[in-house]
Protein backbone atom coordinates (compact mmCIF):
# COMPACT_ATOMS: atom_id res chain seq x y z
CA UNK A 1 0.00 0.00 0.00
CA UNK A 2 2.57 2.34 0.60
CA UNK A 3 4.55 2.03 -2.74
CA UNK A 4 0.90 2.31 -4.82
CA UNK A 5 0.43 5.97 -2.44
CA UNK A 6 3.78 7.16 -3.79
CA UNK A 7 2.60 6.49 -7.62
CA UNK A 8 -0.01 8.33 -7.22
CA UNK A 9 1.34 11.48 -5.05
CA UNK A 10 4.12 11.46 -8.05
CA UNK A 11 1.17 11.20 -10.55
CA UNK A 12 -0.44 13.79 -9.27
CA UNK A 13 2.67 16.30 -9.27
CA UNK A 14 2.98 16.15 -13.35
CA UNK A 15 -0.02 18.48 -13.39
CA UNK A 16 0.61 20.92 -10.98
CA UNK A 17 2.29 24.70 -12.15
CA UNK A 18 4.50 26.82 -9.73
CA UNK A 19 4.05 29.90 -12.42
CA UNK A 20 0.97 31.13 -13.64
CA UNK A 21 -0.52 34.23 -14.97
CA UNK A 22 -3.76 35.60 -15.41
CA UNK A 23 -5.47 38.50 -17.75
CA UNK A 24 -9.02 39.66 -17.73
CA UNK A 25 -10.76 41.07 -20.70
CA UNK A 26 -13.08 43.62 -18.79
CA UNK A 27 -15.37 46.06 -19.31
CA UNK A 28 -16.26 44.60 -23.47
CA UNK A 29 -18.58 47.22 -24.89
CA UNK A 30 -21.12 47.68 -27.92
CA UNK A 31 -22.09 50.99 -28.68
CA UNK A 32 -24.27 51.59 -31.66
CA UNK A 33 -23.70 54.09 -34.15
CA UNK A 34 -25.24 57.14 -35.27
CA UNK A 35 -27.77 58.57 -37.83
CA UNK A 36 -27.60 62.13 -37.96
CA UNK A 37 -28.38 64.57 -40.33
CA UNK A 38 -27.90 68.45 -40.19
CA UNK A 39 -29.28 71.08 -42.56
CA UNK A 40 -28.86 74.52 -42.80
CA UNK A 41 -29.56 77.64 -44.42
CA UNK A 42 -33.26 76.55 -44.34
CA UNK A 43 -35.97 77.68 -45.03
CA UNK A 44 -35.28 80.34 -48.08
CA UNK A 45 -37.67 82.97 -48.88
CA UNK A 46 -37.31 85.13 -52.23
CA UNK A 47 -39.59 87.84 -52.83
CA UNK A 48 -40.87 90.86 -55.41
CA UNK A 49 -39.62 88.44 -58.28
CA UNK A 50 -40.83 89.42 -61.66
CA UNK A 51 -40.19 87.89 -65.50
CA UNK A 52 -36.45 87.88 -66.30
CA UNK A 53 -35.41 87.25 -62.46
CA UNK A 54 -33.71 84.33 -61.47
CA UNK A 55 -30.97 82.54 -58.83
CA UNK A 56 -30.05 80.10 -56.77
CA UNK A 57 -30.51 79.11 -53.11
CA UNK A 58 -28.61 76.45 -51.30
CA UNK A 59 -29.50 74.24 -48.31
CA UNK A 60 -26.40 72.16 -46.58
CA UNK A 61 -27.15 68.92 -45.73
CA UNK A 62 -24.36 66.62 -43.95
CA UNK A 63 -23.92 63.54 -42.31
CA UNK A 64 -22.79 64.38 -38.68
CA UNK A 65 -23.41 60.82 -37.57
CA UNK A 66 -21.06 58.03 -37.55
CA UNK A 67 -22.73 55.77 -39.70
CA UNK A 68 -23.11 55.89 -43.84
CA UNK A 69 -26.77 56.75 -44.66
CA UNK A 70 -28.50 56.04 -47.73
CA UNK A 71 -30.46 59.71 -48.51
CA UNK A 72 -33.93 60.28 -49.66
CA UNK A 73 -35.25 63.47 -50.52
CA UNK A 74 -38.87 64.07 -50.62
CA UNK A 75 -40.89 67.26 -52.09
CA UNK A 76 -44.50 67.63 -50.57
CA UNK A 77 -47.33 69.20 -52.07
CA UNK A 78 -47.18 72.48 -54.44
CA UNK A 79 -49.38 75.31 -52.90
CA UNK A 80 -49.92 77.63 -55.22
CA UNK A 81 -51.71 80.83 -52.80
CA UNK A 82 -53.56 83.86 -55.11
CA UNK A 83 -52.78 87.36 -54.12
CA UNK A 84 -55.17 89.18 -51.81
CA UNK A 85 -53.82 93.19 -53.00
CA UNK A 86 -56.21 95.40 -54.87
CA UNK A 87 -54.95 95.60 -58.47
CA UNK A 88 -57.65 94.41 -61.21
CA UNK A 89 -54.94 91.28 -61.37
CA UNK A 90 -54.82 89.99 -58.07
CA UNK A 91 -57.64 88.20 -56.44
CA UNK A 92 -57.84 87.01 -59.83
CA UNK A 93 -60.20 83.23 -59.84
CA UNK A 94 -57.99 81.57 -62.64
CA UNK A 95 -57.75 78.08 -61.42
CA UNK A 96 -59.85 78.06 -58.67
CA UNK A 97 -60.80 80.53 -55.93
CA UNK A 98 -57.21 81.65 -54.12
CA UNK A 99 -55.36 79.31 -56.23
CA UNK A 100 -52.19 81.58 -57.98
CA UNK A 101 -50.52 81.26 -61.18
CA UNK A 102 -46.75 81.45 -60.49
CA UNK A 103 -46.30 77.92 -60.00
CA UNK A 104 -47.16 76.79 -63.56
CA UNK A 105 -45.00 79.37 -65.04
CA UNK A 106 -42.02 79.64 -62.72
CA UNK A 107 -39.31 77.13 -63.04
CA UNK A 108 -36.66 75.64 -60.92
CA UNK A 109 -33.90 72.91 -61.17
CA UNK A 110 -32.94 70.89 -58.08
CA UNK A 111 -29.46 69.14 -57.37
CA UNK A 112 -27.03 68.36 -54.77
CA UNK A 113 -23.70 70.19 -55.15
CA UNK A 114 -20.95 68.27 -54.02
CA UNK A 115 -17.91 70.78 -54.25
CA UNK A 116 -20.32 73.37 -52.90
CA UNK A 117 -18.76 75.60 -55.43
CA UNK A 118 -22.06 76.96 -57.13
CA UNK A 119 -21.56 75.02 -60.88
CA UNK A 120 -23.09 72.20 -61.97
CA UNK A 121 -20.42 69.22 -62.10
CA UNK A 122 -20.93 66.79 -64.29
CA UNK A 123 -20.04 63.25 -63.18
CA UNK A 124 -20.40 63.93 -59.29
CA UNK A 125 -23.40 66.30 -58.54
CA UNK A 126 -27.07 64.69 -58.68
CA UNK A 127 -30.25 66.55 -60.63
CA UNK A 128 -33.36 65.82 -59.60
CA UNK A 129 -35.75 65.08 -62.04
CA UNK A 130 -39.91 66.23 -61.21
CA UNK A 131 -40.66 62.01 -61.83
CA UNK A 132 -38.33 60.64 -59.07
CA UNK A 133 -35.59 59.46 -61.22
CA UNK A 134 -31.67 61.43 -60.80
CA UNK A 135 -28.86 61.92 -63.40
CA UNK A 136 -25.84 63.59 -62.95
CA UNK A 137 -25.54 64.36 -66.78
CA UNK A 138 -26.22 67.76 -66.59
CA UNK A 139 -29.64 70.12 -64.86
CA UNK A 140 -32.70 69.89 -65.78
CA UNK A 141 -35.63 73.06 -65.65
CA UNK A 142 -39.73 72.14 -64.84
CA UNK A 143 -41.91 74.34 -63.28
CA UNK A 144 -42.44 74.29 -59.79
CA UNK A 145 -45.44 72.88 -60.40
CA UNK A 146 -44.18 69.77 -62.18
CA UNK A 147 -41.91 68.50 -58.65
CA UNK A 148 -45.49 68.70 -56.76
CA UNK A 149 -45.15 65.43 -54.39
CA UNK A 150 -41.79 64.28 -55.73
CA UNK A 151 -39.72 61.18 -54.47
CA UNK A 152 -36.39 60.76 -54.91
CA UNK A 153 -35.27 57.35 -52.99
CA UNK A 154 -31.49 56.39 -52.78
CA UNK A 155 -30.12 59.36 -54.18
CA UNK A 156 -26.80 58.83 -53.01
CA UNK A 157 -24.86 57.43 -49.94
CA UNK A 158 -23.34 59.89 -47.55
CA UNK A 159 -20.63 58.74 -45.14
CA UNK A 160 -19.99 60.31 -41.57
CA UNK A 161 -18.91 63.84 -42.93
CA UNK A 162 -20.37 64.18 -46.06
CA UNK A 163 -22.03 67.14 -47.11
CA UNK A 164 -23.87 68.39 -49.87
CA UNK A 165 -25.31 71.61 -50.87
CA UNK A 166 -29.05 70.83 -52.21
CA UNK A 167 -29.27 73.99 -54.70
CA UNK A 168 -32.79 75.15 -56.04
CA UNK A 169 -31.47 76.78 -58.90
CA UNK A 170 -34.91 79.11 -60.19
CA UNK A 171 -35.95 81.28 -63.07
CA UNK A 172 -38.92 83.23 -64.12
CA UNK A 173 -39.31 83.26 -67.56
CA UNK A 174 -40.64 85.94 -70.19
CA UNK A 175 -42.08 85.40 -73.29
CA UNK A 176 -45.64 83.18 -74.42
CA UNK A 177 -48.02 82.28 -71.65
CA UNK A 178 -46.33 85.17 -69.07
CA UNK A 179 -49.19 87.60 -67.92
CA UNK A 180 -50.64 89.76 -65.52
CA UNK A 181 -52.06 86.47 -63.61
CA UNK A 182 -48.98 86.20 -61.96
CA UNK A 183 -48.90 89.74 -60.25
CA UNK A 184 -48.33 88.92 -55.85
CA UNK A 185 -48.70 85.25 -56.22
CA UNK A 186 -46.71 82.71 -53.98
CA UNK A 187 -45.16 78.99 -54.07
CA UNK A 188 -44.74 77.33 -50.83
CA UNK A 189 -43.44 74.02 -50.61
CA UNK A 190 -41.47 71.78 -48.12
CA UNK A 191 -38.73 69.45 -48.33
CA UNK A 192 -37.68 66.37 -46.34
CA UNK A 193 -34.19 64.84 -46.14
CA UNK A 194 -34.33 61.47 -44.37
CA UNK A 195 -30.58 60.04 -43.73
CA UNK A 196 -31.38 56.07 -43.63
CA UNK A 197 -29.43 52.78 -42.64
CA UNK A 198 -27.25 52.02 -45.50
CA UNK A 199 -26.36 48.54 -44.93
CA UNK A 200 -27.79 45.46 -42.51
CA UNK A 201 -23.78 44.06 -42.50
Amino acid sequence: MLIIGLVSVMAGSTTWAYFQDTEISADNTFTAGTLDLSLTNAPFSIGNIEPGDAGAENQTIQNVGSLAGELDIQLGAIANIESDGSTEFENDTIGGEGIGELGGVAEMALWLDWAGNGIFDSGTDITLYPNGTTTTASTYFGTINSYSGADWDAVTIMDSGDDYNFTVQWDFPTGTGIDNTTQGDSVIFDVTFILEQADYD
